[in-house]
């Protein structure tokens, strides 16, 4: 069996699901990583790196990527966001 390496930007992939008005679906990135690289591959490492706005809980968020061998990790970022929520620096 072999394995992959998982990072992932959640910021960056929150921003473009916003402003396409779509939600994640993490099934699809795992379905992706296995049609690209075989049925017999999984995560051995993923991490989600994040920053969690004021007034999220992010506990559901939190656990649905855990579920798929995916640990959420709070990143602060350092700036002023803009309207849709891009952080600048």
């Amino acid at each position: 069996m072999q394995g992959v390496a998982l990072f992932i930007d959640l910021d960056n992939i929150s921003i473009t699901l916003k402003e396409k008005e779509l939600k994640p679906d993490w099934d699809i990135l795992v379905d992706a990583i296995k049609l690209k690289f075989g049925d017999d591959m999984r995560i051995i490492l993923g991490k989600a790196y994040f920053e969690r706005k004021e007034g999220e809980s992010g506990s559901r968020f939190c656990y649905t990527l855990y579920e798929r061998g995916i640990e959420p990790i709070y990143a602060p970022t350092y700036g002023f966001s803009d309207k849709i929520g891009r952080a600048h620096v």
